[in-house]
């Protein structure tokens, strides 16, 4: 289009608008707000809308819309002098999950005058509120399948690089700078049954200052000028592929897939390529062939085996290394790597048709199905196939003929492409079907392993929901196990929950706890609690089977710091003072030491007075036995209460008494709190005083004495303004903030505790703004759990925690009936009889466990810091990618603070091999460095 006929487009599209009604019309001081929606993107999920904004009057126009792997704001001020054109890059995250629609909010607010605003479509479709939105895709491209393949020569005058083989956009996007490359780079690509083939033309403005030092094959060639194709095969936004070439024809190939986050560069493509150099640009013509992406043996070798087709897309890649002008550009954002999956392009219509490859993939996948359920079958005794679909409550048939039915499918002499991806989904759903039907017969596993018993024992992780026999088929860990396999670091406490299975009514199983006994000595440490209503769980009480009761108990064994790494073996026993029914258990012991301060802080409130209004119906203050158990329950889980230090220091303008917060202190000195979770004073005992500022000041001086660390000066919550105290005091603070209406008291401390999705700019419009002023204040951020989170999301908090990172967490949930210290500890018996000793909650214990999981992800960092120091680094290469992968490379387990792995079994799968990972790396420094300390030894940094 030329440039006059796009300004006639404008001005045709600015007079429809004028013409029909406005979006929006408000007076002054006022404000309308609305939404659009566009539908859920299914091939991509980065889009593109364009339109036209109008504002008559001082108005301002705000559109709120998740944008760029965050929640974006986009602001239009008026009077405008005409159409304004506005473009809204929007992404959704496909994580485990992608919403229906993406949503864009609007708000128009009006200021000293009455103002109106008119908004326009690409199209030029005027938009009301409740419309729908046309959007873009961005990053996607149909691929042709060719005919007639290219010569791999390097010349790129052959046919088959044409308009339709373009991939466009010549000017890249930087990861390494803002805005777009300088340097031009253009890629077409093709396809047949066969072969992918791609061509890049990488311009440069002087060839002769090209870097190509690498002569190896799997050198480091990304250090010099380089083109990349990172392909997502399966378009799982997980497993991925790489290639990179070097002007002199050098490769690097590599496979990175997420079975455990292993990166294998010794997997080779098979193919052919070739480059060549010409007046200002360098040329790369490659053929990779569609067997490099089959199953290899052990010896590397393709078995003939391809991994069937997920839809018609392929996730793509293309980026370039141009070491001439330092740029490090991408055909699709990616920041802030190449690497990041979860953000490469798509080429749509990549339908390869291998039947054979995909044969032989479909019938491995069905003999694993098929010895699956026969194993599920064999330990339930076989039961009658009528009874599977009756206990699963759904239309599917019994398992064995479901699967008999795949298999004829797969075994069909003619498949189409539609019908092996459909056969990939069918596998995929049975394997979870398996999981609840598993579930389901644990009742028919347990009394064939027990048959004279009066009860049966099955066990589940802990962070499946309450298990009741009406949600087995909800409880996909579910299993009557031949022995329940654990594993747990030096410091760590191991848990698992048992299901009572097949008692009868009113009987009374209790837990024997016997010591596992092991290479050097035995483990005796062992826990067990009945889990009850609402997540409490009650120490050592036996569990009373039928009726309305739950069948859970918590069981967990403690692993002494000074415990002799190996395996520690022994039974689970269950008793009703009669029978005896037992599980035989093994816990590994993995020669790591967790240290005694967790390094990322859990701040949590304990209002003594709460808890003596639960007990007596109105506010008072406990005494330091009274309060004390409290506090010790929460440390003993690695939480620290927060106003500690401030509730038994008696406060006063003439000076302060510290003596009680001194011996609450020394108690607590076992558990070794971090001073940086508690504060010297809450707000309300600070407005109080004449000189707030000097009884700080007289705070901090004794808390650096005593313990060489200063708390928080005082910590605010949207309830409370912000005292007056010193500029330095106040920059120690924190301020939990919830909303943009909390930034009107003035000032507000140097670190904002937010929701966590707020924090990472994922949260509402309102979270939005939140984000964006947070950023305009420099401030620090640290996150606020003030709302109810479910048992996963407490679960994965140690995992999402150190992807944002971050490593202060303040718990702020509200109280409900019966309970304290943040909704963490019981302070009530079920009776509503006050507890002397609070009952734990299983949200404090899966927080413990967030805990342990965020130490080993430090480890897994220090370890790969201090690896690159050796040399030759290059021989520690692999081993230091695989490490890396472990807590970066994570999109299995961490999508986003919304988006994350809720299947327990692949997160204690994925733990396994970050333990394996970090001894690797462990093992590697002792024999590199007899003698040192290294990340994870008892006395490596003072434990910590």
């Amino acid at each position: 289009m030329t440039r006059m006929g796009a300004i006639a487009t404008m001005l045709l599209m600015a007079s429809v608008a004028w013409a029909q009604e406005p979006l929006a019309s408000v007076e002054a001081g006022e404000s309308a707000s609305g939404q659009w929606v566009a539908p859920r993107p299914t091939e991509t999920f980065e889009q593109r809308c364009d339109g036209l904004v109008t504002i008559e009057g001082p108005g301002t126009l705000t559109l709120c819309y998740s944008g760029d792997g965050r929640t974006a704001l986009t602001t239009v001020t008026g009077p405008t002098e005409g159409p304004q054109p506005i473009s809204l890059h929007m992404r959704a995250n496909p994580g485990l999950g992608p919403p229906l629609e993406l949503p864009v909010q609007w708000s128009f607010a009006a200021e000293s005058a009455p103002a109106r605003c008119w908004v326009t479509a690409s199209g030029g479709t005027p938009l009301a509120d409740g419309a729908t939105l046309s959007l873009a895709p961005l990053y996607q491209h149909a691929i042709p399948r060719v005919t007639e393949p290219p010569m791999i020569d390097g010349d790129l005058s052959d046919a088959c690089w044409d308009e339709a083989a373009f991939i466009g956009d010549r000017h890249w996007r930087m990861y390494n700078e803002p805005g777009d490359a300088k340097m031009a780079t253009d890629v077409w690509c093709a396809y047949d049954d066969e072969k992918l083939y791609v061509a890049l033309r990488c311009e440069t403005p002087d060839v002769s200052r090209l870097v190509a030092n690498i002569t190896e094959r799997d050198g480091f060639v990304w250090r010099d000028d380089s083109a990349e194709i990172f392909v997502d095969w399966g378009h799982d936004h997980s497993t991925y592929y790489e290639y990179n070439i070097n002007p002199k024809g050098v490769v690097f190939d590599a496979k990175y897939f997420d079975e455990g986050g292993a990166w294998l560069t010794d997997w080779d493509y098979i193919g052919e390529w070739k480059t060549a150099t010409g007046p200002g640009a360098w040329t790369a013509e490659i053929r990779l062939a569609l067997e490099s992406f089959e199953r290899r043996d052990l010896q590397g070798n393709p078995t003939g085996e391809m991994p069937l087709p997920n839809w018609d897309t392929l996730g793509i890649l293309f980026s370039r290394n141009d070491r001439v002008v330092n740029e490090g550009m991408s055909h699709a954002d990616n920041a802030p790597s190449f690497h990041e999956v979860d953000q490469y392009g798509h080429l749509v219509g990549f339908r390869p048709n291998r039947p054979e490859a995909y044969r032989r993939t479909a019938l491995r996948e069905i003999e694993r199905l098929e010895r699956r359920w026969s194993r599920i079958s064999l330990d339930a005794g076989q039961p009658r196939p009528s009874a599977v679909p009756e206990m699963l409550r759904t239309g599917r048939e019994e398992p064995s003929a479901a699967i008999a039915a795949l298999r004829s499918r797969a075994e069909a002499p003619e498949v189409t492409f539609d019908e092996w991806g459909a056969i990939n989904r069918e596998i995929r759903q049975i394997d979870g079907w398996l999981d609840r039907v598993r579930a389901l017969l644990t009742p028919l596993a347990a009394t064939r392993r027990w048959p004279d018993a009066p009860w049966g024992i099955a066990i589940a992780d802990v962070s499946e929901p309450a298990v009741r026999p009406d949600l087995y088929y909800r409880a996909s860990t579910l299993q009557v196990p031949d022995r329940v396999e654990l594993s747990g670091a030096r410091g760590e406490v191991v848990p698992v929950q048992l299901v009572i299975l097949n008692a009868a009514d009113g009987q009374r199983v209790a837990v024997l706890p016997e010591a596992l006994t092991g290479p050097v000595g035995s483990i005796s440490t062992i826990h067990w609690y009945r889990w009850g209503r609402l997540g409490r769980l009650i120490p050592q009480e036996p569990l009373v089977t039928g009726g309305a009761y739950q069948q859970q108990i918590w069981w967990e064994v403690e692993v002494p710091r000074d415990a002799t790494p190996g395996v520690y073996r022994g039974d689970i026993v269950t008793t009703d003072g009669e029978h005896r029914v037992a599980l035989p258990v093994e816990l590994t012991v993995h020669d790591i030491t967790l240290p005694v301060t967790p390094s990322m802080t859990i701040s949590a409130a304990l209002d003594a007075e709460h808890v003596a209004e639960q007990w007596y119906g109105e506010r008072a203050p406990l005494s330091p036995a009274q309060y004390w158990p409290f506090a010790e329950a929460l440390l003993g889980h690695g939480v620290v209460p927060r106003e500690m230090l401030a509730d038994f220091t008696r406060w006063g303008d003439g000076g302060s008494d510290f003596s009680d917060a001194d011996r609450m202190l020394a108690r607590a000195r076992p558990y070794a709190p971090d001073m940086r979770a508690m504060i010297s004073a809450r707000p309300e005992q600070l407005h109080l005083l004449d000189q707030p500022r000097r009884a700080l000041a007289e705070a901090a001086e004794h808390w650096e004495q005593v313990t060489d660390r200063y708390p928080m000066p005082t910590y605010v919550s949207p309830e409370n303004l912000m005292p007056l105290i010193g500029p330095h005091q106040r920059r120690n603070s924190v301020s939990a903030v919830n909303s943009p209406d909390d930034l009107i008291p003035d000032p507000l401390s140097g670190t904002w505790a937010m929701a966590p999705e707020v924090a990472m700019g994922l949260g509402d419009c309102e979270g939005a703004r939140l984000t964006a002023a947070a950023g305009e204040a420099g401030v620090q951020r640290a996150w606020r759990i003030a709302e109810r989170a479910d048992v996963t999301a407490i679960r994965m908090l140690g995992w999402l925690a150190d992807d944002a990172p971050i490593d202060r967490i303040f718990w702020d949930m509200w109280n409900s009936e019966g309970r304290c210290a943040s909704s963490l500890l019981f302070c009530q018996g079920e009776d509503g009889s006050p507890l002397a000793e609070p009952h734990p909650t299983v949200g404090l214990k899966l927080l413990r466990g967030a805990l342990e999981d965020y130490e080993y992800l430090r480890i897994a960092r220090e370890l790969y810091a201090a690896t690159g120091t050796l040399q030759p680094p290059q021989r520690l290469s692999r081993l230091r990618m695989a490490l890396y992968t472990q807590y970066h490379r994570n999109w299995d387990m961490v999508m986003n603070v919304r988006e994350f792995n809720r299947n327990p079994q692949q997160r204690a799968e994925r733990r396994e091999t970050l333990v394996r990972e970090i001894m690797r790396a462990r093992e590697a420094l002792r024999r590199s460095r007899p003698g040192s300390a290294a990340a994870g030894d008892p006395d490596h940094a003072d434990g910590r």
